[in-house]
């Protein structure tokens, strides 16, 4: 849920109404993406993870999430991801979004 929350702050702030609509829809209706909330499991890798690596709360809360879900890949856009994660080692993948846009060739 922290990253569907992140999601939103900025068409909100902006008063983008049309935006916050269309991220409700792919959030509720988009095939094969579950929300997660955080439950005491959760919280606990989270906090784990922040005191083992430095994670901020909401970036410790969306790796728990993940790997508490068995989630296999990570995507982010931070760069910092790969070493703080790297205790994980075969259990996650990390995928970085910039490798994916024009801006990165």
């Amino acid at each position: 849920m922290v990253t569907a929350m992140e999601l939103f702050v900025g068409p909100l702030r902006s008063h983008r109404s049309v935006e916050v609509e269309r991220i409700t829809e792919f959030l509720r209706y988009f095939p094969n993406l579950s929300l997660r909330t955080v439950d005491l499991d959760v919280a606990r890798l989270a906090a784990e993870l922040r005191a083992s690596t430095g994670l901020a709360t909401p970036d410790a809360l969306i790796v728990a999430s993940g790997v508490v879900a068995g989630a296999r890949y990570i995507v982010s856009n931070d760069a910092d991801w790969p070493k703080k994660l790297k205790p994980f080692g075969e259990q996650l993948i990390f995928v970085q979004l910039g490798q994916f846009s024009s801006a990165s060739e």
